[in-house]
């Protein structure tokens, strides 16, 4: 058997399986496994520091205490294991290329979520028109987001993206107190796919493997009701987030963002309502989004 304690394959195969994790003639894990095997019975290095400095081969019966000299050896080897599994592990956490984003690298990114409800204003009734009820016209959700975002790192900090994402939505009626005091409930007027385009910046704020983000971007939204003119305006989205490196190449991530669009419901959806209305609808409309996403760094 090799006087090398990382050869000694049948008294220690854990040991030979870390020393893949670094090479080089300083790397922590040869040191930490020179260490570890030459405290382990057995071990062609362990068997070597059985002989004494003195050169008298100690024979010790395996049923009787051990000698005092192999007992200080131990010891020290104890001591050796310890050093070295403390040094390899803060070297482990201190490493960047193990755990932080690579730059001028390219990123592909599958996501699903889930967008939460927006309104696009109301219709409130005009003065002296009794019983007539108010109507809040809202984008409800309908399931979940998917998202496919193509991505690219210039520095570990900074990320350049480009994403689309599709929710399924219906368009609703809430209408207020009616006749004799009675709510009328809700009313479907259309189902709609929701469609987002957008280029993002991302900044980094790494703290080894994991590394929480802010974002930013600007795009364009298109809504394709079933029963409506379609449209497409500007949106801007900003959120945070952060991002877990699994591996070399895989990240989660888990984000916040609002989807912030600028509808004008009754003109762009060629919407016309009774006059006994006035008509109250906002100039946007956010839209709160959580989306977690697996990463691929090539």
């Amino acid at each position: 058997m090799s006087g090398n304690p990382l050869n000694s394959h049948q008294k220690t195969p854990f040991a030979d399986a870390l020393a893949l994790l670094y090479k080089g003639p300083f790397n922590p894990a040869s040191l930490f496994l020179a260490s570890f095997t030459s405290a382990i019975p057995g071990s062609a290095s362990f068997q070597r520091q059985r002989k004494p400095a003195c050169g008298i081969d100690i024979k010790c019966n395996q049923s009787t205490t051990p000698c005092v000299n192999q007992l200080e050896m131990n010891y020290s080897n104890l001591k050796r294991y310890i050093f070295f599994t403390a040094f390899y592990f803060l070297f482990c956490l201190a490493v960047p290329s193990m755990a932080q984003l690579r730059s001028q690298s390219f990123s592909l990114t599958l996501s699903g979520g889930f967008l939460f409800n927006t309104t696009f204003g109301r219709l409130n009734p005009l003065p002296n028109t009794a019983d007539v009820p108010e109507v809040i016209v809202s984008l409800k959700n309908k399931g979940a987001s998917f998202g496919l975002t193509l991505g690219y790192l210039i520095t570990d900090r900074i990320e350049l993206q480009g994403s689309f994402n599709y929710s399924r939505s219906e368009i609703i009626n809430e209408v207020g107190i009616g006749l004799a005091g009675i709510p009328l409930g809700k009313t479907k007027v259309s189902d709609t796919k929701s469609f987002y385009y957008s280029g993002n910046i991302l900044f980094y704020f790494p703290l080894n493997r994991i590394s929480p983000f802010v974002t930013v971007g600007l795009g364009a939204t298109t809504l394709r009701p079933t029963k409506l003119r379609s449209s497409t305006k500007l949106f801007l989205n900003f959120g945070a987030g952060i991002r877990f490196k699994l591996s070399r190449h895989l990240s989660t991530i888990l984000a916040i963002k609002d989807y912030m669009s600028f509808f004008n419901y009754p003109k762009d959806f060629e919407m016309f309502f009774p006059a006994i209305y006035s008509l109250d609808f906002n100039k946007s409309q956010h839209r709160l989004g959580i989306h977690a996403s697996l990463s691929y760094t090539f």
